[in-house]
Parts: C-alpha cells; sequence; structure tokens
C-alpha cells in the first residue's frame, strides 16, 4: 500500500511541478497601462495563452 501511495504521489508531482514556475510571482506594475498603435500581423490560439505579433512604425520605421 506504501509503495502505491509514493508512486501515486510522484507521478502526481512529476505532471504538476512543471507548471509552477510557468505562473511565477514576480513584481510586474499591473497599475501601468501603456499604448500603442499597430498592425496585428497575425493570431495564433495555443491553449492555454494567445499570441499575436505585431508590426509598430518607430521613427518612420517599420519593427516588428
Amino acid at each position: 500500500m506504501k509503495i502505491r501511495l509514493t508512486t501515486a504521489l510522484l507521478t502526481l508531482f512529476a505532471i504538476v511541478e512543471p507548471s509552477f514556475p510557468h505562473h511565477s510571482y514576480i513584481n510586474i506594475d499591473r497599475t501601468t497601462i501603456i499604448g500603442f498603435e499597430a498592425a496585428v500581423l497575425d493570431f495564433q490560439w495555443r491553449n492555454p495563452h494567445a499570441y499575436a505579433p505585431v508590426e509598430v512604425e518607430e521613427n518612420d520605421r517599420m519593427e516588428n
């Protein structure tokens, strides 16, 4: 019985542990809003995140 419980706990830890660094508690200023104008080049929905590369015009040149 102890072997099954230990195996189950180790398996659970191996599955769950990699997700902890993904959502860290870094100090981010969530009160500052930054606005910009840009053209969305692409949109990809990859569970659980969305990616939207944009192109912005800065100092008369285009940048990705």
